[in-house]
């Protein structure tokens, strides 16, 4: 038995990703670490942030943010350790804060398993107005 199908929607195109110079940003020395039930949560300084625009939205500037969270100290009375990693982006000459993101996280681990690892890998995507992008912003990384 032979099918065929005519339908163009089903096999779209991919959308071709334009790479965009990533405005200038920072880890705020207050939120870079925490303390949570007798442990410490960190933000790495290995952070890598990923500019870019979609070729069918590109009225939209996409920055994705690939970070490094360590834990220190385990205190091994708690299995979850929930914390937030907020961004803010504020226009270049740090004037006025334009957008803020919250992204809530958790850490997890099995109490019997003696290998906790201390270093937790995460990515979160922004998407703000290309126009916005055009006229220039910092972004600030935070613990909290």
């Amino acid at each position: 038995m032979l099918l065929s199908c005519s339908d163009k929607k089903l096999f779209s195109k991919k959308n071709e990703i334009f790479y965009l110079d990533c405005p200038k940003s920072l880890i705020l020395a207050p939120g870079s670490k925490l303390n949570i039930y007798n442990s410490i949560i960190s933000l790495s300084n290995d952070y890598k942030i990923s500019c870019y625009y979609v070729e069918n939205q590109p009225t939209q500037a996409v920055f994705e943010i690939d970070y490094n969270i360590n834990l220190e100290k385990v205190d091994l009375d708690e299995k979850i350790h929930v914390f937030d990693f907020w961004v803010f982006i504020t226009n270049k000459e740090e004037t006025s804060k334009l957008y803020e993101y919250k992204f809530e996280k958790n850490i997890q681990f099995n109490l019997t398993d003696n290998n906790i690892n201390s270093l937790y890998a995460y990515k979160d995507k922004i998407i703000i107005d290309r126009k916005v992008y055009e006229e220039g912003l910092k972004i600030f990384l935070s613990l909290n």
